[in-house]
Order: C-alpha cells, then sequence, then structure tokens
C-alpha cells in the first residue's frame, strides 16, 4: 500500500477510536455544544421575540393572551419579559442538550450516532437559542409524555392528565404548540405504547382532550378583539420597539386572513421550502448513515404519524410566512422524539451494533456549520444574512477577546 493509502486508513482508524471509546465522544459532543451555544447566542432579546408576552387578557379573551397574564402575576410592570424570553429559549436548549449527552454516552452507533446529530442539527440548540420562542417550549412536554408513557400503573393516567393539562396551558400561550406536538406524541404513544388502538386512545384522551379545548377556544374567540382593542395594547407595551408593536396588528387576524396575507407572497416563499427540505434531507442520510435507533412500529400507526406531520406543516405554512421555521420546529421535535423513545423504552429490544457507514459523520459535520435558519427572509436577501450568520459567531469571539 503507498504512503498516501497508509495515511487515510490512519486517519480513518483515529476517527473510529475516538468516536467508539465514551471519552471521546463526550469531547466531540462538549466542543459541538460549545460551538452550537457560540452560533445560537443573542446578546440581548429582540422585540420580534418579546411582545408575545405583552399580550394579555386585559382587553378581553385573545389568542395567546395567557403569557402576558403570566408575566403580569410575576411583574405588574412587564420587567419580568426578558426573563421569560430567555426562559422560552434556554429551557428548551437544555433539555436537547441534557437528551444528546444521554445518547452520546450508549454504546451503539445508532444512538450516539443520534445524540451528535441533535447536537450538530441547526434546527436544535442553536435554533432555540436563536428564536426563544413561547412555542418552542411544547418540546418539554415531549419529554413529559415520554416519561408518562412509560410510568408504570397506577401513576400512569395521572401523570398523562398533568402533561395534558401543561400542553393546554401552552397552546393559550402560543397555539401552534398544539400542531408542533401533536406528531410526535402519536409517534411516542405508537412505539411507548405497547398496546392495541383502544389502550392508545386511554393514553391519548387525557394527553390531547384538553389542548384540544384550549384550541378550540382560541380558534373560535381567539381573534375577536378589534383595533381599539390592538391599540390598547400596543400603548401598555411601551417598551417595545416599532416592529414589535406592529406584530399586535395579527392578533384580530382569522384563518382566511392569514391565509391572504401568505397568498400574497406566493412563490417568494417557495426558496424558504426548497432550503428547509434540503436541511431535512442531510438530517436523513445522518439518520441512514448512523442507523435507525428505533423499531418502525406498525405501517398504519407510520401513515398516522407521517399524516399529522404532513397536515400539521401545511396548516402553518397556510397561516403564516415563516415556512423555514415551521421545517426548523419539525426538525427539532423529530429529532427529541427518537431521543426520548431510544432513552425511555425498557423492553428487551436495542439496536444492532453495526458499524456506521464511512460517510456518516460528513452530514452532521455539514449540518454543524450551518448557521441559524433565518425566521423569513425573501432572496437576494437571504443568502446576505446567512454569509452574516456565518461571520456571527468569529466576530463574537474577537469581540469577547477585544
Amino acid at each position: 500500500m503507498d504512503r498516501h493509502g497508509d495515511v487515510q486508513v490512519a486517519e480513518r482508524r483515529l476517527r473510529v477510536k475516538i468516536l467508539d471509546a465514551p471519552s471521546g465522544r463526550q469531547l466531540v459532543a462538549t466542543m459541538l455544544l460549545a460551538w452550537e451555544i457560540l452560533k445560537g447566542w443573542v446578546s440581548t432579546p429582540r422585540d420580534t421575540q418579546r411582545w408575545y408576552w405583552y399580550v394579555t387578557y386585559d382587553y378581553g379573551f385573545v389568542r395567546r393572551g395567557l403569557a402576558g397574564e403570566l408575566v403580569q402575576a410575576v411583574s405588574q410592570d412587564f420587567s419580568a419579559v426578558d426573563f421569560a424570553v430567555r426562559i422560552g429559549g434556554v429551557a428548551p436548549a437544555a433539555l436537547l442538550a441534557v437528551v444528546a449527552f444521554a445518547l452520546v454516552r450508549r454504546q451503539t452507533p445508532a444512538e450516539w450516532g443520534l445524540g451528535l446529530l441533535i447536537l450538530a442539527s441547526p434546527f436544535t440548540i442553536q435554533h432555540q437559542l436563536f428564536v426563544q420562542r413561547p412555542d418552542q417550549l411544547g418540546l418539554l412536554v415531549i419529554a413529559l409524555a415520554g416519561i408518562s408513557l412509560t410510568t408504570r400503573k397506577p401513576w400512569r393516567l395521572p401523570f398523562l392528565i398533568a402533561t395534558g393539562v401543561i400542553l393546554s396551558i401552552l397552546v393559550l400561550i402560543h397555539e401552534v404548540t398544539l400542531l408542533e406536538c401533536l406528531p410526535w406524541l402519536f409517534l411516542l404513544e405508537a412505539v411507548l405504547g405497547h398496546g392495541s388502538w383502544r389502550v392508545s386512545l386511554r393514553h391519548l384522551i387525557p394527553l390531547l382532550a384538553p389542548a384540544l379545548l384550549s384550541a378550540t377556544a382560541v380558534v373560535a374567540k381567539g381573534s375577536k378583539i378589534g383595533p381599539i382593542e390592538i391599540a390598547a395594547m400596543k400603548t401598555s407595551a411601551g417598551g417595545l420597539g416599532l416592529m414589535g408593536v406592529d406584530s399586535f396588528d395579527f392578533l384580530d387576524d382569522g384563518l382566511t386572513q392569514s391565509w391572504g396575507y401568505v397568498a400574497l407572497y406566493g412563490w417568494q416563499l417557495f426558496p424558504m421550502l426548497v432550503l428547509g427540505l434540503a436541511l431535512l434531507a442531510l438530517h436523513a442520510a445522518a439518520v441512514a448513515g448512523f442507523g435507525l435507533p428505533v423499531v418502525a412500529p406498525s405501517r398504519a400507526r407510520v401513515m398516522l404519524v407521517a399524516t399529522a406531520c404532513a397536515g400539521s406543516l401545511t396548516i402553518q405554512m397556510a397561516t403564516g410566512i415563516d415556512w423555514l421555521r415551521w421545517i426548523a420546529n419539525l426538525g427539532a421535535y423529530g429529532l427529541l422524539s427518537l431521543g426520548v423513545i431510544v432513552l425511555r423504552r425498557r423492553d428487551s429490544w436495542a439496536p444492532l451494533p453495526q458499524k456506521p457507514a464511512s460517510w456518516a459523520l460528513a452530514p452532521v459535520a455539514v449540518l454543524a456549520l450551518v448557521p441559524p435558519v433565518p425566521v423569513f427572509l425573501l432572496p437576494p436577501e437571504v443568502y446576505t444574512y446567512w454569509l452574516d450568520a456565518l461571520r456571527g459567531p468569529y466576530l463574537r469571539v474577537m469581540k469577547f477577546l477585544g
């Protein structure tokens, strides 16, 4: 064998040796986590994130009004808004990091590969720290549902009811939380429920019934306020800039108005869709390289989950222009759900200890280089954004050192 071939073999053996050792994987995971925090970190909460926590029920029932009510319960002058924004980003990011590191400590490539993918994905930790939106608190529901479904009787039902009540509260904070959680609650039940369809219904009813009641109230009454009430909310949110104040104008938009707003942009939204699907394809390639760390449920249940994913994404895209963010949220919830399933499954099943594909780390490395996905930008602004975002982490380091 020539010298060049010897060097390639040595590099491959070193890479495999590092990842085969638990300490080596934890070192790689720690470096990935630090890198993702650096990319996703935002120095101060922005008005487009803060405005959610100024919406209250002071002028009548309105969607997302519970967020401001909770802040007012802590501070009448809304001084706790920035803390609430931070919680909306830090809590989901911390949960994802804990799940990822627990997976990295596992022995099979399918498990620790998923952990590395969760850390490297632009949909997970850096995304949570970047957007800091209240609907991402639904990730906590996914973890609680995994715990509830694997809790032994007689505590399982109380745990499921408590999780359902928490989800219903989060729906009143941001209604899209239900759409983001629904497909993955179906998946958790299909894999962790270990029962017939009748048993699944007994699990899903306490999980979803309270949230469906909240969602019904939001759809029926959540957009009934008028311009006078919205103007009063804007006045009470005096600490917001122009962009944050303008966000209140969407509160009285029903489904028809929201769809009309999306339709105005037409084809201009499709670059976001293509970009999001390309990133999802990279995630799928990484999972294929390391191996799927869960046993697929029956075909009927797989179809149910797939239909729920498609329906959830369609509704979100039909009522909001943030297409890339909806895809990112779908990816974050999906990755966390897979991680929770692996960690909470208690039967004799275990993934086969096959070696990962030689190219498995390539999509993970590419995803680790992706900056935080933009909320909504039109070409060519999106290209300028990504170039600036790629420079962001380095500029922050230089600023810190300077």
